[in-house]
């Protein structure tokens, strides 16, 4: 079964070498790894996310290997349907009040993408640890660290 993974920007972080070329190398791995399984991404359009996609896309023009690494995250991942799907921003609901308060604003998106997707195992995928302690009590999130979710997807 498709597994829908919400992942936040730390992909474009990883990805442009930001977090050291280990994590290049871990989340370069992730990438083929989802291209190979039936898992996809989903993406709620208009997104933080989605933005710092364009400019991952725009600003990897400058060095040939980030070129290359946006050509594939673009052509086989976000290009492709069965890799990627995409939810319009009208097709999610606000949050509920009591979660809207214990997620910072620039998160909401994650939890409303989450929400529209958890009946098929949707899961967030963040390096924001905040998240995942001040959420542990909330049973209808289900939100995974960054550096343990790598680790065990490669395996």
């Amino acid at each position: 079964m498709s597994v829908p993974i919400i992942i936040d920007e730390w992909l474009f972080h990883d990805l442009s070498g930001d977090n050291g070329p280990e994590k290049q190398r871990q989340t370069w791995g992730f990438l083929f790894k989802l291209l190979q399984v039936c898992d996809r991404v989903a993406i709620l359009e208009g997104s933080p996310f989605e933005i710092k996609f364009g400019q991952f896309i725009k600003n990897s023009g400058r060095y040939p290997v980030l070129r290359e690494i946006s050509k594939f995250l673009n052509n086989s991942i976000i290009s492709n349907s069965l890799k990627t799907e995409f939810i319009a921003k009208g097709d999610v609901q606000p949050l509920p009040p009591r979660l809207a308060k214990l997620v910072p604003r620039d998160d909401h998106y994650l939890f409303q993408a989450h929400l529209k997707l958890k009946s098929q195992g949707s899961f967030i995928v963040t390096t924001d640890g905040r998240l995942k302690h001040k959420l542990l009590n909330q049973s209808s999130v289900v939100i995974k660290l960054r550096d343990q979710f790598v680790t065990d997807y490669l395996r």
